[in-house]
């Protein structure tokens, strides 16, 4: 015997296995943490959504599973693969990484020089160090860049796969990473 639980998901009501609750709530948890800077109506859709998948596939039964909330998961997607670019990942727990300076083989666009002094130095957004790279191109620092893509040993820094490395999703970052940065100087000055 089960214990069950009444909850409202997407503002409908289920009555849901103790253990499949437990999935949903670290899924719906993970998917706050992951748009937590952005629009909360964004979840609120996911939820939603989620509600119409347990419907359709719920017909005869009256209780919420735990086949039924992976079978959702897998339709809706984990927060690892929602959103592109921008997508979840769990905090890093790898110290050896963060100790060495290393280039990075899963999150390079030419050389993962910049990935990696991103990763050594705890820049979670390797945008920055990108930045500063292109910024200063006709300078020693294209020089310093060239050595260190010639001396720092490859090492795959983040465990997860490598994401896409094409002009148009480069664009699509740096376009919210602007649009980030535009967003917190705002914040910073209504709270001046």
């Amino acid at each position: 015997m089960n214990k069950t639980v009444n909850i409202n998901l997407g503002q409908r009501p289920f009555i849901i296995d103790e253990d499949a609750y437990l999935i949903l709530s670290d899924y719906i948890h993970q998917l706050e943490q992951m748009f937590a800077d952005q629009d909360s109506q964004i979840v609120a859709d996911i939820e939603y959504r989620f509600s119409e998948i347990l419907l359709e596939n719920l017909a005869t039964q009256q209780i919420v599973t735990t086949e039924q909330i992976n079978r959702g998961i897998e339709q809706i997607g984990r927060p690892e693969t929602i959103g592109g670019e921008e997508s979840y990942v769990p905090p890093q727990t790898d110290t050896e990484s963060q100790s060495t300076l290393y280039r990075s083989t899963d999150d390079k666009i030419i050389g993962g020089v910049a990935s990696g002094i991103a990763n050594y130095f705890g820049i979670t957004e390797n945008f920055w160090v990108r930045l500063i790279f292109v910024l200063m191109l006709f300078t020693p620092l294209t020089i310093l860049y060239i050595l260190l893509w010639a001396v720092l040993p490859p090492k795959a820094l983040k465990h997860q796969p490598p994401q896409s490395n094409n002009l148009k999703s480069i664009i699509r970052s740096m376009i919210s990473e602007i649009k980030r940065a535009i967003h917190d100087l705002k914040k910073s000055f209504v709270n001046a």
